[in-house]
C-alpha cells in the first residue's frame, strides 16, 4: 500500500495526530492483508526545515529509506520510504 499525501493542519502538529493516521493507516493494512506500506517525501538532503520534519516522523514511525528519484524535475530531490507491517 502506498500513502500518497498526508498533512496534520499546524496547530494540531506534536498532538499525536499524524501519528493516529497511520496507525489506522498499518491497521487497515493489517485487516486486508497487506504487509508494507510506502510513503515518498522530499529527501533530506534538500534541507527543507519542514520536510525534515517529515522525514524524521516517517523515520520515528519505522520507515526505511528505499530510494531517491528526481520525479518532480530536476530541483527536487524526493525519498520513498518503506515499512514492513508485521
Amino acid at each position: 500500500a502506498n500513502i500518497f499525501w498526508m498533512g496534520v493542519k499546524k496547530a494540531f502538529q506534536g498532538h499525536q495526530v499524524g501519528t493516529s493516521l497511520l496507525n489506522a493507516a498499518i491497521q487497515h493494512c493489517t485487516e486486508k492483508g497487506i504487509s508494507s506500506l510506502t510513503v515518498e517525501t522530499l529527501s533530506p538532503k534538500q534541507q527543507d526545515p519542514n520536510y525534515l520534519k517529515t522525514y524524521h516522523f516517517y523515520e520515528k514511525m519505522g520507515f526505511k529509506p528505499l530510494f531517491e528519484l528526481k520525479s518532480y524535475g530536476p530541483d527536487l530531490l524526493m525519498c520513498y520510504m518503506h515499512l514492513n507491517i508485521s
